[in-house]
């Protein structure tokens, strides 16, 4: 598996792109570098997917703080992050005797998954 990391330029203007990432080596790009073996089943052979990023022109209100309660690799926490909140992670302990007041955070969210992995 490869991994991208897209940095928007400093003045993009807000909309969809089509993105198309590639990896090159010495080869060439792959996959155009990559060749099935013959003798091994290619049932686990796959193109790669053009994915579409959104920009948007977020407006985070300073101080914004969170108290969020996340399943096992949860990625909205780390997201909230990056784009300036601050995310407390609640566990059970303070779920069960913690502050959660509206002077303590301005929201509370969930992932939709802890029902299933938090009982």
């Amino acid at each position: 598996m490869i991994r991208y990391v897209v940095t928007p330029p400093a003045h993009v203007t807000p909309g969809a792109y089509d993105l198309h990432p590639y990896a090159e080596t010495r080869r060439g790009k792959i996959p155009d570098a990559l060749e099935p073996i013959p003798t091994l089943p290619t049932r686990d052979w796959s193109e790669p997917d053009d994915p579409t990023v959104h920009v948007l022109n977020l407006i985070v209100p300073a101080g914004l703080h969170v108290g969020y309660v996340a399943a096992d690799t949860d990625p909205i926490p780390e997201t909230l992050r990056q784009i300036g909140i601050q995310v407390d992670m609640l566990d059970e302990v303070a779920l069960a005797f913690g502050d959660l007041g509206p002077l303590r955070y301005d929201r509370r969210g969930n992932s939709a998954r802890t029902s299933f992995v938090r009982i």
